[in-house]
């Protein structure tokens, strides 16, 4: 008869540790044709080239900075906003478009995106094309999406000459979605 080894709960718990780690870490992409979203909901507006940030609770999508980026036949000029957010489980997509500069700065060149992984957080940023206003000031807006979290953050800053005269009708502030029980 085979000799019976202690079990080994250590190594177990280290195996799910690493396990949920991985199922929950955050991630982001560019949506293209083989990596689209799964989100659902009334209006999904997601297009290939916008952008997706996901973790276990939480999908976000950014649209992508172009001159021509509209959400639908009423919302214009969305590239560079938060265009839709769900929880993943049910996929519950109610948003529209969140524009954190208060459509005061158009974001229509892809070439200010960028995107990384900080720590347990991913993120998005972006600086604008130009202001409305034409008085020389910038926006660069960022949302992060940190692992295990329900809730994506958006911080806007202004820059330029003139961008202290800005009001900021969004400094900061986070996007929090309702948790699955809320839903159910």
């Amino acid at each position: 008869m085979p000799a019976l080894h202690p079990a080994r709960p250590g190594l177990a718990a280290l195996v799910l540790l690493v396990i949920s780690a991985i199922l929950s870490a955050s991630e982001f992409r560019t949506i293209q044709q083989k990596h689209e979203p799964k989100t659902s909901g009334n209006y999904p507006n997601w297009i290939h080239g916008d952008y997706l940030m996901q973790n276990n609770q939480v999908s976000v999508i950014t649209s992508a900075p172009s001159p021509t980026r509209d959400a639908n036949m009423a919302i214009r000029n969305i590239g560079g906003l938060i265009l839709d957010a769900a929880v993943n489980l049910p996929s519950k997509n109610q948003v529209s478009a969140y524009t954190p500069t208060a459509g005061r700065y158009l974001f229509q060149d892809p070439s200010q995106v960028t995107m990384g992984r900080e720590g347990d957080t991913v993120s998005w940023q972006c600086r604008s094309s130009r202001s409305i206003a034409k008085d020389g000031s910038t926006a660069t807006v960022r949302c992060r999406l940190p692992d295990r979290h329900a809730f994506v953050e958006s911080t806007v800053w202004m820059e330029g000459k003139r961008a202290e005269q800005v009001l900021a009708y969004d400094n900061q502030i986070g996007l929090l979605l309702p948790s699955i029980e809320e839903l159910q």
